[in-house]
């Protein structure tokens, strides 16, 4: 039996130290903001806000339609996330969206039928040299890699194919590794997958954009 305790500091500070997700891993999330945006150039944007249990934010830009309408890599994961969220068809409908920006709300386009939804999701850190800050430190982001079902462990190929749930439990074993993105001229390796998103999970000043949100 155990008669004393001593506390580490280090693990101590780790407590409530953050509120955004920092690390790649295996999360459970609700769904508390889906909204869509266009660039300048018209490529379109589905962009989560993704919310732990114990109120950890992550926000997720996928890329879904390039500034030709061709369908981009990302359209495959959010198609993903229908499929595990049992959401046939997903309309999107205008609406005030909350910009973390400017804390305030805006008119926007939202996706409400994903929205309040939980799920489990695999989510990779990527660190990015080539899109870097204006004062040159590099973009860090969080890519949504795979959504997957949490009552039955499964993602879309497997809800699809009626397969057994296998994949969640190997990329647990295995361990989700970070992604960094470096210039072509620097002779580093790379592992990317899809296209970076362009937004930091943690505020570095006040001007990131990382204001107090209503969810």
């Amino acid at each position: 039996m155990i008669t004393s305790f001593k506390p580490l500091h280090e693990a101590a500070a780790r407590v409530a130290s953050s509120s955004y997700i920092e690390r790649s891993g295996i999360y459970t999330v609700t769904i508390a903001q889906a909204h869509v945006s266009q660039s300048q150039g018209g490529a379109t944007c589905v962009n989560l806000d993704l919310k732990t249990d114990i109120g950890e934010l992550c926000f997720v830009q996928m890329w879904v339609l390039g500034k030709d309408g061709g369908r981009l890599f990302s359209h495959d994961i959010f198609d993903a996330l229908l499929v595990v969220l049992g959401v046939p068809e997903a309309q999107v409908k205008q609406a005030k969206v909350f910009d973390r920006f400017t804390n305030d709300w805006v008119d926007g386009y939202r996706i409400p039928a994903i929205e309040k939804k939980k799920l489990g999701v695999v989510l990779q850190k990527v660190t990015d040299y080539v899109r870097t800050k204006k004062n040159g430190d590099p973009r860090i982001s969080m890519e949504l890699l795979t959504p997957f079902d949490l009552s039955t462990r499964k993602i879309a190929k497997e809800i699809l194919t009626d397969a057994p749930a296998s994949r969640i439990d190997q990329i647990e074993d295995k361990g989700v590794k970070d992604k960094t993105i470096y210039p072509k001229e620097d002779a580093q390796p790379q592992t990317a997958q899809q296209p970076a998103a362009l937004l930091s999970p943690k505020p570095e000043t006040a001007d990131d954009g990382w204001g107090d949100v209503p969810f």
